[in-house]
């Protein structure tokens, strides 16, 4: 890949990361939980709670995946999959530049790769 191609990527993955974090104050993805106990509406709480949660932990992954693609850049490998080692095409990186997988191994793989077929230095934490 050029290098005014992978700049492409990282100033979009930056704009990225910038966004996510700018949307939570302190850099912080937080959950606020509050005692409704005696709440007539403690479960619809209850469901906003997890929805919100799950926000969190969906925002949280993609800051993940953000910061995993520019190390990735850094270190020279990046539109490299991390499991097959094969270039992930163009088309790919467009539409989701933080991805480690080429579309042959995310498809192969279903929801999650297995642990086992990442290369170590980019083993999900």
């Amino acid at each position: 890949m050029k290098k005014t191609e992978i700049e492409r990527y990282r100033v979009k993955l930056e704009a990225k990361r910038q966004e996510i974090l700018a949307k939570h104050p302190g850099n912080r993805l937080d959950v606020i939980v509050v005692d409704c106990s005696g709440n007539d509406d403690s479960t619809q709480f209850g469901v906003d709670i997890w929805v919100g949660i799950g926000f969190v932990n969906s925002q949280s992954k993609l800051l993940r995946n953000i910061e995993g693609a520019l190390q990735r850049i850094k270190d020279g490998v990046y539109g490299t999959c991390i499991a097959c080692d094969k270039v992930i095409a163009t088309k790919r990186l467009n539409a989701v530049p933080w991805t480690r997988h080429c579309i042959n191994c995310k498809e192969d793989s279903g929801p999650e790769l297995t642990a086992g077929r990442f290369r170590p230095e980019y083993r999900p934490k």
